[in-house]
């Protein structure tokens, strides 16, 4: 009978034990104003951020088989705080999976360590500090500011001014953007210009991939140590070229409508008027290999 007994009291202690770290689900609303600021941070798991006509923030948090007791979700008058805080003694939160629909007009700033990111139809400048995981950024109208160590990012449709520093992800995507600015270590980089204005690129071993059109006189200056540069050019430019290689590297040029046909350098520096000479391209390397093509 007593050991019956303690068989039963060991079962409900199992029992309750798993329940309380069970997965959990909550949802929370609450009104905001259509221009304010919303930060999220998330060290581990995913948060995916969507702008909605709605004046209102809505949140939904799946915890990854801990408590959401602690789970921060504050609104004041301009700026709502949504976070998965860390407990006291661990390094990261608990992996949990937030799903956000807000303003369209808010602005937005995202903080993980260790998560996916899923960012979509904002209308504010955002910005987005990680280390690693996934990053997705879509249909955005104002500025992006993006600090990552090794999350692979990939934008589509970025109409705002683009920062970019990252030490060793890839970056790759679409954009129209009129002013970017990306640095990289060892990450490649793989953009596709629908429009554009000023571009300034620097990387040490990565690989940078440019093509598209540049509205306008463009300002375009790529530049890596030992990473290769491929340009490609949509319609006519009229653009200084300039390429600078330190080492005998590869450099191929081939811009038929402009009067370089098929070149294949041999010198370190070359230079070439297209049109009137009004805007500028440099595309520098110390041992990369350089070509630039029409799209």
């Amino acid at each position: 009978m007593v050991r019956t007994f303690i068989y039963c009291i060991l079962f409900w202690f199992g029992f309750i034990t798993s329940f309380s770290y069970a997965d959990q689900v909550t949802g929370y609303q609450k009104d905001f104003v259509s221009s304010g600021l919303v930060i999220v941070r998330n060290d581990r798991g995913s948060v995916a951020v969507t702008g909605w006509d709605e004046t209102r923030i809505s949140v939904k948090a799946e915890s990854g088989g801990g408590s959401l007791d602690s789970f921060i979700f504050n609104v004041e008058t301009s700026e709502a705080l949504i976070e998965v805080p860390v407990e006291k003694g661990k390094k990261l939160g608990q992996p949990t999976n937030l799903v956000i629909m807000i303003p369209s007009g808010s602005r937005l700033r995202v903080q993980g360590v260790s998560s996916d990111i899923n960012i979509a139809s904002i209308r504010g400048d955002v910005s987005v500090k990680t280390v690693s995981g996934d990053l997705s950024v879509s249909d955005l109208l104002a500025s992006l500011f993006i600090e990552t160590v090794d999350a692979d990012t990939k934008l589509h449709r970025i109409q705002g001014d683009v920062s970019y520093e990252s030490i060793s992800g890839d970056l790759r995507g679409d954009i129209s953007s009129q002013s970017v600015q990306l640095k990289t270590v060892s990450g490649n980089i793989d953009l596709s210009f629908q429009e554009g204005g000023a571009a300034m690129i620097s990387s040490v071993s990565g690989d940078v991939s440019l093509a598209g059109g540049f509205v306008g006189y463009p300002d375009v200056s790529i530049k890596t140590v030992s990473g290769n540069i491929h340009l490609q050019l949509s319609g006519a430019v009229d653009t200084q070229l300039k390429i600078s290689a330190i080492t005998n590297t590869d450099v191929r040029v081939n811009l038929p409508q402009s009067g370089l046909a098929d070149l294949s350098l041999t010198a370190k520096q070359f230079s070439h008027n297209i049109g009137n000479g009004v805007g500028r391209i440099l595309l520098s390397t110390v041992q990369g290999d350089i070509s630039v093509n029409e799209r």
